[in-house]
């Protein structure tokens, strides 16, 4: 390294440093560092504050202790590569480089976020995600139904069943005469919801089911049932009048029955020529036990004139499941 012992001031000069000022202090006005020729150097100095005109170059650490102020772009031309720190600089609203501590996994991909900050329901309490990896439950209401499908990530949302309560509607096995000895159990047909002659079950899924055999409509589980039945009779008479008894009956599970309802109906006036008469009625029932049966009897009674009396297969016993 180069030193001034030796030489003459008028020979070393132009390789001095000093202030614009020619010798006077800084103070606290920036002024230029330059060289003993007069010519200005990238430096800048007053009494608190130190600039570079141009590239200002750190060969070692660099240690600040107070505020860094950069009014221009800072390039980084090597950067350490770490996945271990959990630490990072942030500029806040301020404008202020500030550091912050990151999640654990931030460096690895698998970083937990919120999925959604805020749900809102008109006329609800918001619904707020509070934390990373909440989960969101969707509850299904009465008649509603969700279906998932993760391979497409979609929710769908069934409401088939929201105006629908689970039904049967019972349909008569053909016409046929009826017996003017003792009541009878109307013949039912089992369920096609492909025909038109065959019972009929809507949203019904494992409420209700017909037996066949023994002619009843079963309600699987207890609950309030409406029953609705619309009979319709071919009658004919060489007389005045005919008359049919037709009677709702149940049998719970301990085999006790109950005669909901009976009616007889008188048809006068009646020509020669064959007419349908109607016979309908509606009752409402609570079954406490499961496995209730529900069933129809028909009957002519004894002394009328008739000659022939038919149930006609276009009637219908519908039961109706109202609630649990």
């Amino acid at each position: 390294m180069a030193n001034l012992s030796g030489n003459a001031p008028k020979d070393t000069y132009q390789s001095l440093l000093k202030l614009e000022s020619n010798g006077m202090p800084a103070g606290s006005q920036v002024k230029t560092v330059e060289a003993g020729n007069g010519d200005a150097t990238a430096l800048q100095l007053s009494d608190t504050e130190v600039k570079a005109t141009d590239k200002l170059t750190a060969g070692g650490a660099t240690h600040l202790l107070s505020t860094l102020q950069v009014d221009d772009d800072v390039t980084f031309n090597s950067v350490g590569v770490s996945t271990d720190d959990t630490n990072a600089l942030f500029v806040d609203a301020s404008g202020l480089v500030v550091k912050r501590g990151l999640h654990p996994q931030a460096f690895t991909g698998s970083a937990a976020t919120n999925s959604f900050s805020t749900i809102t329901a008109t006329g609800q309490a918001d619904v707020t995600s509070t934390a990373p990896n909440q989960t969101l439950n969707l509850a299904a209401g009465t008649g509603i139904n969700f279906v998932t499908n993760n391979s497409t990530k979609t929710i769908t949302i069934d409401t088939a069943g929201l105006f629908q309560n689970p039904m049967v509607i019972a349909k008569i096995n053909g016409d046929y005469s009826i017996s003017d000895t003792t009541p009878t159990r109307i013949n039912l047909a089992a369920i096609n919801n492909t025909s038109n002659t065959a019972s009929i079950g809507i949203k019904q899924g494992s409420e209700f089911t017909i037996d066949t055999t023994n002619n009843e409509i079963v309600a699987v589980t207890a609950g309030i049932f409406k029953i609705d039945v619309c009979l319709f009779f071919s009658i004919t008479t060489n007389h005045l009048f005919s008359e049919v008894q037709v009677g709702l009956e149940t049998e719970d599970s301990t085999g006790t029955v109950v005669d909901v309802i009976e009616i007889e109906e008188r048809f006068d006036n009646l020509p020669n020529a064959a007419r349908i008469k109607p016979i309908m009625f509606s009752a409402t029932r609570y079954f406490s036990t499961a496995g209730t049966k529900i069933y129809i009897k028909v009957q002519e009674v004894s002394g009328n004139s008739h000659t022939t009396d038919i149930l006609l297969d276009q009637s219908t016993i519908k039961v109706e499941k109202l609630a649990s």
